[in-house]
């Protein structure tokens, strides 16, 4: 039998595929009478005389619409014209699509290099969505194929999604995203985005958005977005708008809207602002610890950089410190035996690692020389770098004294006074090679001592290159730091509980200072801090006073016994040990508030943006125990710990113990005790609890796919008698 194949276009519009003869008449069918070459047949009365032949022979027939006629199916809004402007678009691509057309296919087809039309609707599809809508400012006669699509979309979603694919402009689609970033205020609760910050020309509106809201505002629109709390991603950008109004508006700049921008603005940002305005004088700290901490990173340090940045000499703080130093050995003293404090010693804070870490793997970073500024310059760079980690806190340790490093890093390092530090012996690893292969067989409650000597080693190596220089060479060595850190982190096991808390054996004077003091008879001195023997008698109060250098007691202070210590007060530097004067940009061993006083920052692991699809599948008769099916999609690489699944109007609380890794899906059983009414299942929400890999505890809202049937619903039985 011939299998010759045929077309029959009854309209005659459609575009002959390739390798098919078209046939307008009957002297052209017998022309390839004799040949089993495929045909395209054109015309309706031509097509009905060929398909009568077709039948006899056993030719395969394949009866095709006008491609007009079926765009206007799948899209009644068409018009005739729209319609066959859509088919001159398509051009010859439309001999590839399905017959008879389906929307999704035709749009894939004019939009090649779009993703969207085949996906399934929800959240990562309708943000997706709407960023792709809100760059089209003309689509033409493409638009009510689009529209028509997206009106199915939103047949498959609850609010506030349906409003997102509600939206038919760009005009309609860009307010709607600023609401779900939080940007704009909204009367809906939208989901958690699938991403902060947007990309190409939308990111570049984003920040014109931050900008125009600053200017209208006067930068005061800030506290209205923080109070809306959006990821803080999208708060550094606003944030860097409103630094970005102040620079060109100087006059505007206030301590308060300082203090607000802050937290997230990069320190260099924070040090032109300040530049600007002359901060308060610091005076002095009420010596209660938290008021210590306040008075030091909210006053002191914004006044010490903006008298260095100016160059000036920062006479108040200069002739105050020798009487600063006075009430801190006064507080140091108290504290070491047990006063107000004490738990905020640098040694005592490692030892609560240990204590307080049992299911935590602690990574102690110890950089030698970090200054407060120095530590918040790099966690900028690791959070820049890296979504994988979390500042949980920020705050500041009281250093071991002398502050430098021969007495300081080993009480850092052990968790010990400096006494007993010296002739400690504590594993420190100073590679990320070599942590990392500690980590391999780490467990819970270990200490892993992670030691840098930088950024000491250019403050020094590099001290006569002027302080600008070093400042510069400094950064570049915290850059390497944090990508050594993220690097050894991101290796670990997934399922690993990390913390990283980054400190420093001491910190360092804030300015030039100029080698004029000469070293004590009997001692060797490093930058501001001597030791050695001495003939000075030290009073029952634990320290002496000889003009701004301040002697200190081994005993009182926790030191080795069997020498005499020495620190300066003042800003300024013993000479060296072969007599040299000269200036010494950011030298240490003094007891200068940002020497004594030094950062420990605390991150944990997993607090990445999170993304899961949940879905609660089954059917069940209401009021009954019956069984569903949580399926459980973890698309984010971040291991996470189920916990439990609730839901308030049912009264259910169901515990689970299910571990999700990375990129993973879980299927599981779980017994509804009472399960909802049709009616209940119109409104009703449940929440998916889980951990992160720090602990933090995490909520997820969805809406479950539920079935119900009623125990008093009664059969149909007329639907049996019709048609009778």
């Amino acid at each position: 039998m011939n299998s010759r194949k045929i077309i029959l276009d009854l309209e005659g519009d459609n575009i002959t595929p390739p390798g098919y003869e078209v046939v307008v008449d009957p002297v052209g069918l017998l022309e390839y009478s004799r040949e089993n070459i495929p045909l395209h047949v054109k015309g309706p009365n031509l097509c009905a005389w060929v398909e009568v032949i077709a039948e006899g022979r056993g030719w395969q027939v394949t009866r095709t619409k006008s491609p007009l006629v079926e765009l206007r199916e799948i899209c009644p809004t068409l018009s005739q014209d729209e319609a066959r402007d859509l088919i001159s678009e398509l051009e010859n691509k439309i001999v590839r699509l399905k017959r008879p057309l389906q929307l999704t296919e035709v749009l894939e087809t004019l939009y090649e290099d779009v993703n969207l039309w085949a996906e399934e609707p929800g959240i990562p599809h309708a943000f997706g969505w709407l960023c792709w809508l809100a760059e089209q400012s003309d689509i033409g006669s493409k638009r009510k194929l689009v529209y028509e699509l997206a009106q199915y979309w939103r047949t498959q979603v609850e609010q506030p999604l349906k409003l997102a694919y509600s939206a038919r402009s760009h005009t309609e689609a860009w307010p709607l995203l600023m609401e779900w970033l939080k940007i704009h205020e909204s009367k809906h609760s939208w989901p958690t985005p699938p991403r902060t910050s947007l990309k190409g020309n939308l990111k570049k509106r984003q920040e014109e958005e931050f900008i125009r809201q600053a200017v209208d505002t006067c930068t005061d629109s800030f506290s209205a977005i923080l109070d809306r709390s959006p990821k803080k991603e999208l708060l550094k950008m606003a944030a860097h708008a409103c630094a970005n109004v102040l620079l060109k508006n100087s006059r505007e700049i206030t301590i308060e809207r300082l203090q607000r921008l802050e937290k997230y603005l990069s320190h260099d940002i924070v040090l032109k602002l300040n530049k600007l305005v002359e901060p308060e004088d610091p005076g002095f700290p009420i010596w209660e610890f938290d008021q210590l901490k306040a008075w030091f990173t909210g006053k002191y340090l914004p006044y010490r950089e903006w008298t260095y940045q100016l160059g000036k000499t920062g006479k108040s703080v200069r002739y105050t410190a020798t009487e600063f130093a006075r009430q801190y050995l006064d507080y140091y003293i108290s504290a070491r035996v047990g006063g107000e404090g004490s738990e905020h010693f640098a040694w005592a804070k490692t030892t609560r690692l240990r204590e307080t870490g049992q299911d935590l793997v602690s990574i102690l970073v110890v950089l030698d020389g970090l200054t407060y500024p120095d530590a918040q310059r790099l966690i900028e760079q690791i959070e820049n770098e890296s979504d994988q980690f979390s500042l949980n806190n920020k705050s500041i340790a009281l250093g071991p004294l002398p502050t430098v490093t021969e007495f300081a890093k080993p009480a850092v390092s052990s968790g010990m006074l400096p006494s007993d530090a010296i002739e400690a012996i504590t594993p420190t690893y100073n590679s990320p090679d070599a942590l990392g292969k500690a980590l391999v067989t780490a467990v819970p409650g270990d200490v892993l001592v992670w030691s840098f000597l930088e950024p000491d080693r250019t403050y020094h190596w590099r001290a006569d290159a002027g302080s600008e220089s070093v400042r510069l060479e400094v950064d570049a060595q915290l850059s390497t730091i944090a990508k050594f850190i993220i690097s050894v982190v991101e290796k670990t096991p997934s399922e690993m509980n990390i913390r990283i808390i980054i400190t420093t054996d001491h910190g360092r004077l804030l300015l030039n200072s100029e080698r004029t003091k000469t070293i004590p008879s009997g001692m060797k001195a490093h930058g501001r801090a001597a030791w050695g023997s001495s003939d000075v008698l030290i009073g029952k109060n634990g320290y002496l006073v000889d003009e701004d250098i301040i002697y200190l007691d081994a005993v009182r202070f926790g030191l080795p016994k069997g020498q005499a210590y020495a620190a300066i007060a003042s800003d300024q530097t013993f000479l060296t040990s072969d007599g040299r004067k000269g200036n010494e940009p950011f030298p240490h061993g003094g007891l200068s508030p940002e020497e004594v006083l030094i950062p420990w920052f605390e991150f944990t692991r997993g607090r990445a943006l999170i993304h899961l699809d949940v879905e609660l599948n089954g059917k069940g008769e209401e009021g009954k125990s019956e069984k569903g099916i949580l399926i459980i999609r973890n698309s984010s690489d971040v291991h996470i710990k189920v916990t439990a699944l609730t839901c308030k109007i049912i009264g259910m609380t169901c515990p689970i113990e299910a571990d999700i890794g990375p990129f993973q899906k879980r299927e599981i059983d779980i017994i509804i005790p009472n399960w909802p009414s049709k009616l209940e299942l119109s409104d009703l929400f449940m929440s998916l609890k889980y951990l992160l890999p720090d602990g933090q505890p995490v909520e997820h809202k969805f809406q479950p796919n539920l079935e119900a049937e009623s125990i008093y619903e009664k059969p149909d039985i007329l639907s049996e008698f019709e048609g009778l």
